[in-house]
């Protein structure tokens, strides 16, 4: 992942690091631009843009996301669509959320830019629940460190659970 000044002309496809007010719009951070945006932008005076590219073998935060949040648990939790880099875990029903703390530090490890955070051991939840999240920091992330928190995930799992 390269992260830095790029030239609106070379802008598209490129994931913004700040929101932007364009005209009467908002680009907000987190946007693949377009080519129409790139010309917006040019459009309203934008000589440059902080952003990212993401390079061969990166995925974008919300793939990463969804991905690391499938391994952690089991049919007892489900996950939303993943959206600025992040899917939330909830209860699936009533009972109490039980964690693997030791395979949760393990995966926290692999590459600071994956994060999974919980609620507390023990505590008591109804179906709908937001028990835990998975967030990816940057804008992308190694797909080999996906691959890895994954791994570790199956191996220890399931990481988040409910029990009845």
């Amino acid at each position: 992942m390269k992260f830095g000044d790029i030239p609106v002309i070379e802008a598209v496809g490129a994931i913004l690091a700040h929101s932007l007010r364009v005209g009467d719009d908002t680009f907000r951070k987190g946007r693949s631009l377009s080519e129409s945006d790139v010309k917006a932008l040019s459009a309203a005076g934008f000589s440059s843009v902080i952003g990212v590219r993401l390079e061969s073998g990166d995925l974008d935060e919300n793939s990463a996301a969804a991905r690391v949040a499938q391994s952690i648990g089991d049919d007892s939790v489900s996950l939303s669509t993943a959206r600025t880099g992040r899917c939330n875990i909830n209860a699936t029903a009533a009972g109490l959320v039980m964690l693997n703390g030791e395979g949760i530090d393990d995966l926290n490890l692999i590459d600071e830019a994956v994060t999974l955070s919980t609620v507390v051991p023990f505590t008591p939840v109804d179906a709908g629940d937001l028990i835990a999240t998975v967030k990816i920091i940057s804008f992308g992330v190694a797909e080999e460190s996906v691959m890895q928190c994954e791994a570790a995930a199956r191996e220890q799992g399931p990481l988040v659970r409910i029990a009845p």
